[in-house]
């Protein structure tokens, strides 16, 4: 495995024999813990490559982004010469699917390849209204109270130490903070080929927010749902890995 000084913190490693890699972005609060089990689940020809975003894992120490346009750029910025070793798609899942949207618009402003396929997942269009309050200004036992109220995703043994937890809060406010500020701008559509994924029974995101997808792209689009609910991804990784291996075989 290979791990160039271009990659690092973002990138563990790279494998220097793959025909394309996969960058995975992750949900609010989220990290690269996520898609440790993907690469057993794709053929090795595709390199799964987790980002590590600063504020999370061994970044921990790093102050999160709060800007979601600014961490498209610097992480344009600091791959560029990863993005250039060898074709490659992104992967976002809820928050990361914006930020894996915006790389691909920033790719295309620095005049950059551009991704062989976009994999959109449980986050609506930029495009459309938000459907959802915001939340990253609430005192941290109101926020902690509206994430959990919402996802259900904070395990209860961090909740049942509340100093550990309130490690993790700056980050993960910061991580709602950059969806709350995110202002879609307008651009023409990416000739790029996007799937868009969601759980059946997300009651987050709405079945016509994910299809609005659609718009964003002059190639092929395509909607798949699965069994779970916002989070899908965690229960249905190996059906999921399937459609992303097909699309890039």
């Amino acid at each position: 495995m290979l791990r160039p000084d271009a990659a690092k913190p973002w990138i563990h490693a790279l494998n220097p024999n793959a025909q394309v890699r996969l960058f995975c972005l992750p949900y609010a609060g989220g990290g690269t813990l996520d898609y440790r089990t993907w690469q057993e689940n794709v053929p090795s020809t595709i390199d799964v490559c987790p980002v590590a975003l600063p504020g999370r894992g061994h970044r921990m120490s790093e102050a999160a982004y709060s800007n979601l346009r600014l961490l498209a750029q610097d992480l344009v910025t600091e791959l560029k010469p990863v993005f250039r070793q060898a074709p490659f798609a992104i992967f976002g899942h809820s928050m990361g699917a914006w930020i894996a949207y915006e790389i691909a618009r920033e790719l295309r402003r620095q005049r950059l390849d551009a991704p062989e396929h976009l994999f959109l997942s449980a986050r609506w269009s930029p495009d459309l209204p938000t459907v959802t309050p915001k939340l990253s200004h609430l005192p941290d036992d109101q926020f902690v109270n509206a994430v959990q109220q919402r996802y259900n995703a904070i395990p209860q043994q961090l909740l049942d130490q509340p100093t550990i937890l309130k490690m993790f809060l700056p980050s993960m406010r910061a991580d709602f903070a950059l969806l709350d500020t995110y202002v879609y701008s307008e651009e023409a559509p990416l000739d790029v080929p996007i799937t868009a994924y969601r759980g059946m029974a997300d009651k987050v995101v709405p079945l016509a927010g994910v299809q609005g997808w659609k718009v964003h792209t002059t190639a092929a689009f395509k909607m798949r749902q699965y069994a779970g609910g916002h989070f899908f991804l965690k229960d249905s990784a190996e059906l999921l890995c399937d459609s992303i291996a097909a699309a890039l075989r």
